[in-house]
């Protein structure tokens, strides 16, 4: 156990200066300098993200850098997948309004266009979601695609 995992798992600034063979004043200035805190939640929080991406402040910076690339990889794949869904709705969408793929028009289709508003509205949902759950929340999605527009013309029909 490190000096920083007793601490924060409820010791004293004293008893962790004795179990780790320091002085109080340097079991002090590692938790100015480096964040240690009694906050559980916190600490669960650190915990998750270290044990999910393997990044650990302090640790071996080919390892991190690794990690760090591993983990950009994944958030691009995702980002991906999102503008493929996006795709496919917005053509389900041009279908539904009367729009042929070839940009012909064609009558349009109100049944589908309930169904396109749904997949939509479901798509917005999860990829808001999942870009929660994978910390992407902030960062526009690869290609600049931002967000699925749905147009329902004046007489809903």
């Amino acid at each position: 156990m490190s000096a920083r995992a007793y601490f924060e798992a409820g010791a004293s600034q004293t008893a962790t200066a004795e179990k780790f063979g320091v002085s109080r004043a340097a079991v002090q200035k590692w938790i100015e300098a480096e964040g240690w805190t009694q906050d559980l939640e916190e600490m669960i929080r650190r915990k998750v993200a270290e044990k999910s991406g393997g990044l650990v402040a302090g640790g071996d910076p080919q390892k991190i850098a690794q990690a760090v690339d591993v983990e950009a990889e994944r958030r691009i794949k995702i980002s991906r997948r999102h503008e493929q869904l996006v795709a496919q709705a917005t053509a389900l969408q041009q279908q539904a309004i009367g729009t042929g793929p070839d940009g012909k028009t064609m009558a349009p289709n109100f049944d589908l266009q309930k169904s396109a508003k749904i997949n939509s509205e479901t798509i917005q949902i999860l990829i808001g979601l999942e870009r929660k759950i994978h910390r992407l929340e902030d960062a526009p999605l690869a290609g600049d695609v931002a967000r699925t527009v749905f147009y329902i013309p004046e007489n809903g029909r």
